[in-house]
């Protein structure tokens, strides 16, 4: 559907891959089992380069992103509060 819909769509795509890349990160063995270990975790993530992820049409959107999404986190994990809205994929 990506492919028919144009930029647009994939754009939605990278957006959706970039999400689920890092909530697949975050969500290892021992990642989350304290506040220090995710907010470890999220440091690391955003130190890294470049990001390599299946299903990505545009790279660098995609490590934009990437980036945008893992800052949300290190801001909700600071405040230790919204994560009862992110249950699932946005």
């Amino acid at each position: 559907m990506a492919e028919r819909g144009g930029r647009e769509l994939q754009d939605d795509c990278d957006k959706a891959s970039a999400e689920e890349m890092v909530c697949a990160l975050m969500s290892r063995r021992g990642v989350a089992d304290s506040q220090a270990a995710f907010a470890a975790a999220l440091a690391a993530l955003l130190d890294r380069d470049e990001y390599i992820w299946r299903g990505v049409y545009n790279d660098t959107r995609f490590d934009r992103h990437v980036r945008s999404y893992a800052r949300k986190l290190v801001k909700m994990a600071k405040t230790n509060t919204e994560f009862e809205n992110v249950a699932h994929y946005q």
